[in-house]
């Protein structure tokens, strides 16, 4: 089948006196694209045209790929759903299924949970039961194009998640493309490559995903992928060491909200909105409110201070470097992939933070509910235990000592927490502060040969302390800001033939030290590859350098010159994707072991 599925020229759409399309000129090649637009632009118009359900009224449409004489063109389901009444839930299934369809029809209905509603008619359907029948009927049909319309909008979003799954995977086994038109933006940046943007019967942008997601030509545009902030070119919001940023758009996860006592800007309230927050600010010198999105700060600020928002430096790189692109590397393979989700706590799954392996093959894990997990090798929780203290906030990093005890980098609590191997309390070193032994944020941790730690700090501080094995302070390297041996939140570090690998998260670079606090460059040099926010890293049996990227969604190798060897992984809940992995460890046969944060599981790949 060739790449291209339709093409439009100057396609038109008019009823009822009513232009509903003009002037669409459109390519749509295989793979998955969204369709997006507020309500009444013209999203289900432009569907009803590519299936054939209505013809355009002016200029050309042309379907790009033969139609089997078994098969329909494509698989279609409609905003109305389109059920037929006279049908069982099983019989609208059987009606359509191949031969070589796969998916058997009981497997089908099990995995979207309407094994029991199998024997009913649509009239006693609910609207999120005729939804997913829609959705599977369209895409048992078999053909090589389903096109949705609103797919699963009536659904709730734990079941949706686990019905794109069940889509994805298929498409992927047929190589199957499929074109959709949704308002559900966390859909449309899981599960599409390309989008299409209708505004007033026009497609007003047609790219990547990433494109109009990152990089908006308007501030309409940026509206169609969820809520932003626009930065105007005389803005006294924003506040940026890494470079102007007028007229660009800010997504929530790349800025947050800081205090400045020179702003304008005062603090009046802040809402959490699930992924982000929402203040609403009010300008004390020129009168007037403005509503901010940004992430969630660890230092959260008070009603009645003036504020700024702070650009992370990750977002400059994606301004910066716009159209350039490193060597892509082979894609790695692994002999064995296993996942474990999370054990629940009361009614909650936690997610993962940081792991670390012992000698025996065994990994130790904290999660964001505060707890310390002990995982033998096959993913069985041995033990469990809770840190002294988490009402305040849940540590970020654990490293397993060479004497056999577990280091607890406790990031709320400005200390590292010393246990043995059943979770009793050791000792504890440090105290906020900023001194020399002081934390502001300790997040990761290593040790040398001779026992000496090194511990990474983020929230002002930036910078990594090295302690002697009794936590007795001993030196200071690095500090806060862009240059060489400075940080933007230092998130991972890993110790090897005597030398200290730092994972610069914000940054987006890998810097390396003497274990005397001595820069010695960037991991790649001017040939380093490009990462999206390395949140950790490890090294391999071997030298090699593993990176866990949290916004890219995977896992990155690098030799110990810092050359590219691979990559594994992408954003997503299936098979070979993550959500925003935080963390990662590697045992002594070359395991690794990721948290995939935001799908709330552990991911080990041999």
């Amino acid at each position: 089948m060739s790449d291209v599925l339709w093409e439009l020229h100057d396609v038109g759409l008019t009823s009822g006196g009513k232009t509903r399309l003009e002037q669409v000129t459109l390519q749509l090649t295989t793979g998955v694209t969204a369709v997006v637009g507020w309500s009444g632009m013209g999203k289900t118009s432009l569907l009803n045209l590519l299936v054939g359900y209505e013809a355009p009224t002016s200029g050309t449409l042309q379907r790009c790929w033969p139609v089997q004489p078994d098969r329909a063109a494509c698989g279609w389901s409609p905003a109305s759903f389109g059920l037929w009444p006279h049908l069982t839930v099983r019989e609208h299934l059987l009606a359509v299924t191949t031969a070589d369809a796969t998916k058997t029809v009981e497997d089908a209905l099990a995995a979207f949970d309407l094994s029991e509603a199998a024997g009913q008619y649509p009239a006693t359907l609910s609207q999120g039961e005729k939804s997913r029948l829609s959705m599977l009927r369209a895409c048992l049909t078999g053909s090589p194009v389903i096109v949705l319309d609103e797919p699963l909008a009536p659904v709730d979003r734990v079941r949706a998640r686990r019905c794109w799954q069940w889509v994805r995977d298929d498409l992927k086994a047929r190589g199957a493309s499929l074109v959709f038109a949704t308002h559900d933006v966390e859909v449309v940046r899981r599960e599409a490559s390309r989008v299409v943007a209708i505004t007033s019967g026009q497609v007003s942008f047609h790219g990547p995903v990433d494109e109009l997601y990152d990089r908006p030509a308007t501030p309409e545009a940026a509206s169609l992928l969820g809520p932003f902030n626009w930065v105007q070119d005389d803005s006294t919001a924003v506040e940026s060491s890494g470079g102007a940023v007028a007229g660009k758009c800010l997504r929530p996860e790349q800025c947050v909200l800081i205090e400045r006592e020179e702003s304008p800007w005062e603090l009046v309230e802040t809402r959490d909105c699930g992924s982000y927050e929402e203040s609403r600010v009010s300008n004390q010198r020129e009168g007037g409110e403005a509503f901010w999105v940004h992430g969630r700060s660890d230092k959260p600020v008070r009603v009645g201070r003036r504020v700024m928002l702070s650009v992370l430096l990750v977002l400059l790189s994606v301004f910066i470097g716009a159209g350039c692109s490193g060597a892509a590397g082979s894609t790695l393979s692994f002999a064995r992939q296993d996942s474990w989700k999370m054990p629940p706590e009361g009614a909650v799954v936690p997610a993962p933070r940081a792991a670390t392996a012992d000698t025996d093959g065994s990994f130790y894990v904290l999660d964001n509910a505060g707890r310390v997990l002990h995982y033998d090798p096959a993913g069985t929780v041995i033990a469990k235990w809770w840190m002294p203290e988490y009402s305040v906030g849940k540590p970020e990093g654990i490293l397993v000592l060479q004497d056999g005890r577990i280091a607890v980098a406790d990031t709320h609590y400005h200390r590292v927490v010393i246990f043995d191997k059943q979770g009793a309390v050791l000792d504890e070193f440090g105290k906020l502060g900023s001194g020399p032994g002081d934390f502001l944020y300790p997040v990761a941790l290593t040790q040398d040969a001779d026992g000496n730690l090194y511990v990474c700090e983020y929230g002002g501080n930036d910078r990594i302390q090295k302690f002697r094995p009794d936590g007795t302070y001993l030196a200071t390297m690095g500090a806060s800001g862009t240059g060489k041996g400075e940080f933007q939140r230092p998130s991972g570090i890993a110790w090897r033939d005597g030398q200290l690998y730092v994972a610069d998260a914000f940054n987006n670079r890998i810097q390396v030290f003497s274990e005397e606090g001595e820069w010695l460059g960037f991991l790649g040099g001017d040939s380093a590859a490009e990462l999206d926010y390395p949140y950790d890293l490890a090294r391999a049996p071997n030298g090699d350098v593993l990176v866990v990227e949290y916004r890219a969604g995977r896992l990155t190798r690098l030799d110990s010159e810092g050359r590219l060897l691979g990559r594994f992984g992408t954003t997503g809940a299936s098979v070979g994707e993550f959500q925003t992995p935080w963390g990662l460890a590697v045992d002594g046969n070359g395991g690794i072991l990721i948290c995939d944060t935001g799908n709330r599981r552990l991911v080990k790949l041999d």
